[in-house]
């Protein structure tokens, strides 16, 4: 397919961001009864900027260490929400991920989320961040940290292990067509464009990078994505080695999606994969 232009939400080169980092406070679920401006309060401000964003059919197959991100293909079948099929698929994601990325060993991350979300809904308390994002270098560790227990702790954070927190999403829609993913290639990110930004919750803060727009930054999606494919994203990895280390992503407004499309729902989880630090 030929690449469509849509416009991707980028975080505003503003003068203000040189002496205050960029914020955004979320504020308590249950807080929606009053006006939305009311509720949120940050200083983030992003730019729409038409972006190329090409078709990953059309390439050579995609690396989550060299790109960043890489589909992969497996049936799940039908998901409900009940707790067996949800232990289920945590089951199919964890083998999966053990048999691609060779892992000896697999941390799940908090209950995987199930998303149908209007991203037009001025009064959304929570959703995915807006705009270009990825986790940053400096907060991975506190992840790893806080969900490695005492032992893991012990045999993992220390030298020859590679540690990497890997997410995987797939749309639940027979056929994608509302709000795709795009992803950019790490190998044209520069690391000057990725800014840390504090994201506080009522009782936690975690940091995210936002991204500025940058003209020799390479985009991709997946035209038509099934749920039988499904998309990996690299988050943090201890041992790079010169290759990716995050995968800046967003949702953007899809230009070919048909008018009656159904809204987007998508499945997503977040894991730990241990590997040797000796595997690519």
């Amino acid at each position: 397919m030929e690449p469509v232009t849509a416009p991707l939400a980028f975080l505003s080169r503003l003068p203000l961001y040189t002496y205050q980092k960029p914020y955004i406070v979320i504020p308590p679920k249950g807080s929606g009864e009053k006006p939305a401006e009311q509720r949120r309060l940050e200083n983030l401000e992003f730019s729409q900027v038409p972006v190329i964003i090409n078709d990953m059919r059309m390439r050579k197959e995609s690396s989550l260490s060299v790109n960043g991100f890489q589909k992969f293909d497996h049936p799940f079948g039908p998901f409900d929400l009940d707790e067996a099929s949800v232990l289920a698929y945590r089951g199919q994601t964890e083998s999966i991920l053990r048999e691609i990325l060779d892992a000896e060993a697999y941390r799940r991350n908090s209950p995987l989320e199930v998303l149908e979300l209007d991203v037009n809904d001025p009064l959304l308390v929570e959703g995915p961040p807006t705009g270009v994002h990825d986790l940053t270098y400096d907060h991975a560790p506190k992840i790893l940290r806080t969900l490695l227990k005492e032992h893991g702790k012990a045999q993992y954070l220390k030298p020859g292990s590679r540690i990497r927190v890997v997410n995987t999403w797939r749309p639940m829609v027979s056929k994608l067509e509302d709000r795709p993913l795009a992803f950019c290639d790490f190998r044209t990110v520069d690391p000057n464009d990725a800014i840390p930004t504090d994201r506080v919750y009522p009782h936690r803060s975690t940091e995210l990078y936002y991204f500025h727009h940058n003209e020799n930054q390479r985009w991709y999606w997946l035209p038509g994505q099934t749920p039988d494919e499904t998309l990996m994203m690299l988050m943090y990895d201890t041992h790079p080695d010169g290759g990716a280390e995050y995968c800046p992503h967003v949702s953007f407004p899809n230009p070919l999606a048909a008018a009656d499309a159904p809204p987007r729902e998508s499945v997503e989880t977040r894991s730990i994969v241990i590997t040797r630090a000796s595997v690519a």
